[in-house]
């Protein structure tokens, strides 16, 4: 090869090298965090087994105090709406319990959707199952049912407006340590 052959190529390697790094960064940019998901299909397999279908609005939410937000769990007291289906026996007009978690938006875990920090008021379509966790039940206050949540995030299924009023989708740290006693 000649030396003025030599010469003109290199600005197209550097180029090409160049331009390989900018595209794998911009790659890396948009791509953010990966996060692991169920397999498609899962979320509704999940809540076609639910054992409790309930249209619910919340009453009043529950947080004890605790070491760690990693993930902060509390206990919701709902009202049911409606009843789509109920393995045990749930009535329209009756209260309902379930234990739900969420983490603080700093934490990127891996793994199903994480729920929402519900509010009082929230109101939409929940899937539960009973807590099979005998910590859970223990952990009542009454001797009523405690319930969790059938299809993690997925379980919860908020009216438009309930959506942007009365749960937060990502909570700070600093939103979830106001809430503890």
């Amino acid at each position: 090869m000649t030396m003025t052959s030599q010469k003109n190529r290199q600005p197209v390697q550097r180029y090409r090298i160049l331009s390989g790094g900018t595209l794998l960064s911009l790659i890396l940019l948009f791509c953010g965090s990966a996060t692991a998901e169920l397999p498609p299909g899962a979320y509704e397999q999940l809540k076609g087994e639910a054992e409790e279908v309930l249209k619910i609005q919340v009453t009043n939410v529950h947080f004890s105090a605790t070491e760690s937000l990693e993930p902060l769990y509390y206990t919701v007291e709902a009202k049911i709406l409606s009843v789509t289906r109920s393995k045990s026996a749930r009535q329209r007009g009756e209260s309902i319990r379930f234990r739900t978690f969420v983490y603080p938006r700093e934490i990127q875990i891996a793994g199903p959707t994480s729920p929402p920090l519900l509010m009082k008021k929230w109101t939409g379509q929940i899937y539960l199952n009973t807590a099979a966790d005998p910590q859970l039940k223990e952990n009542s206050e009454n001797e009523k049912q405690v319930f969790k949540l059938a299809a993690y995030g997925r379980s919860l299924e908020p009216k438009l407006l309930s959506k942007r009023r009365f749960s937060v989708y990502y909570p700070s740290r600093s939103q979830l340590e106001r809430l503890l006693p």
